[in-house]
C-alpha cells in the first residue's frame, strides 16, 4: 500500500517530530508515526478486503512500513500487507477492495498506475481497476472532493499475480 494523506492530517501528524530541528522530516523521525498508523489500522482490517474466487483472504501484520514527507510536507504511508497463506499462481480471480465501511474516511486510487504488476508476474496476468463513489442515502455519484461523507470503493480484479496498489487522498 501507498497512502498519501491530505494537508490537514499531514500538518497535524508531524507536530513535535522534527527532532533535529532542520525543518524536514526524515524516515527516522517519522518511524514512530508509521508504527502508530499501521497498528491503529489493524482494527479496521487496514481498509483492505480481498477475495479469491469469492473466499476472503486473511492478512498478517504489515511489514516494511514507513512514512515519508514530500517537499510540500504531505505524508505518505507505505506498507506491505502480507497474506496469511501465500497466493498460488494460476487462473484464480482475485478481487481487492479498499474502502471504509463506516463512510468516515475517503479513499481514491492514484490517477496514474493505481495497480502495477510485478516484473516477475506470470504471463497472462492482467488487472482491471474500477472505482465507485457512494454517498449516504444517495445514488452512485462522483464527488468533487472526497471527504468523510463519501465511500470510495476501489476494486482491482486480477489473477493471482504480484500486484502493488497506490492510493491517493
Amino acid at each position: 500500500h501507498r497512502w498519501s494523506f491530505d494537508e490537514m492530517y499531514s500538518a497535524s501528524a508531524v507536530l513535535g517530530l522534527d527532532k533535529n530541528g532542520d525543518g524536514k522530516y526524515d524516515r527516522t523521525e517519522l518511524q514512530e508515526l508509521a508504527k502508530i498508523n499501521v497498528e491503529s489500522l489493524k482494527e479496521f482490517d487496514y481498509f483492505t478486503f480481498v477475495q479469491i474466487e469469492g473466499v476472503p483472504l486473511v492478512f498478517v501484520d504489515p511489514v516494511d512500513y514507513f512514512v515519508e514527507a514530500d517537499d510540500a510536507g504531505l505524508l505518505t504511508l507505505h506498507f506491505t500487507l502480507p497474506a496469511k497463506t501465500p497466493l498460488k499462481h494460476g487462473s484464480l480471480k482475485v478481487d481487492v477492495s479498499i474502502y471504509d465501511p463506516s463512510f468516515f474516511i475517503a479513499f481514491s486510487f492514484a490517477e496514474t498506475s493505481p495497480v502495477t504488476l510485478a516484473a516477475n508476474a506470470p504471463k497472462g496476468c492482467a488487472v482491471a481497476v474500477k472505482t465507485h463513489a457512494l454517498r449516504f442515502g444517495a445514488a452512485i455519484g462522483t464527488p468533487t472532493k472526497p471527504h468523510g461523507a463519501h465511500r470510495l470503493v476501489g476494486t482491482a480484479a486480477a489473477r493471482a499475480c504480484h500486484a502493488r496498489h497506490r492510493h491517493a487522498g
